[in-house]
């Protein structure tokens, strides 16, 4: 071990990557007990999503030749289901909020998948997924109109999922100063 460059480095991008599966697992925690009424409609749009993700990541041959198609089926079958969502919630505030959380959570999935990442453009995917997935956060579950729900655990997942990304961020930059690391 004491061979390999960049080890340092290395185990800081783990670690984000680490961090921001922590943040989600939280976020769907929170999101499931105390936000969303419509638990198995929730449920019904985010686990296809997290068993694609999981797929993707254990790299199965017919799941990653075909991810894009997997991708627009899945956008396709999220539309579908939000406005299926929209029948069953009757108040629009929390139609809108049901929404926007299922956004921020696929958006979340989709940080975690590409977070150290040497592609480019999978890595700027990634960041812009973290930070998206931040601001709807800050705007839908910190508000203070919110506060009856847990905002600290929320606000914890949140600052967990940033800490992730400029963990990463942090790690690749160093790496890329050393030379040894160039996005594809």
């Amino acid at each position: 071990m004491q061979n390999i460059k960049a080890k340092k480095e290395s185990l800081m991008r783990l670690l984000g990557m680490v961090l921001i599966l922590c943040g989600l697992l939280i976020t769907l925690f929170v999101d499931i007990i105390f936000v969303i009424s419509n638990v198995a409609l929730f449920l019904l749009i985010i686990i296809p999503w997290f068993l694609l993700i999981i797929l993707l990541k254990l790299e199965i041959d017919f799941v990653v030749d075909h991810a894009i198609i997997f991708s627009i089926i899945f956008c396709i079958y999220t539309i579908i289901m939000s406005l299926v969502a929209l029948l069953f919630i009757s108040n629009e505030v929390a139609s809108l909020l049901f929404i926007m959380l299922v956004i921020s959570d696929i958006l979340l999935l989709i940080c975690w998948h590409f977070a150290i990442s040497i592609f480019k453009k999978k890595k700027i995917l990634s960041i812009l997924c973290g930070f998206g997935y931040l601001i709807i956060t800050s705007i839908f579950r910190l508000l203070p109109i919110v506060i009856i729900w847990p905002w600290f655990l929320n606000l914890g997942s949140a600052a967990i999922v940033l800490l992730g990304i400029v963990l990463i961020l942090f790690a690749e930059m160093r790496m890329r100063k050393k030379g040894l690391l160039n996005y594809i």
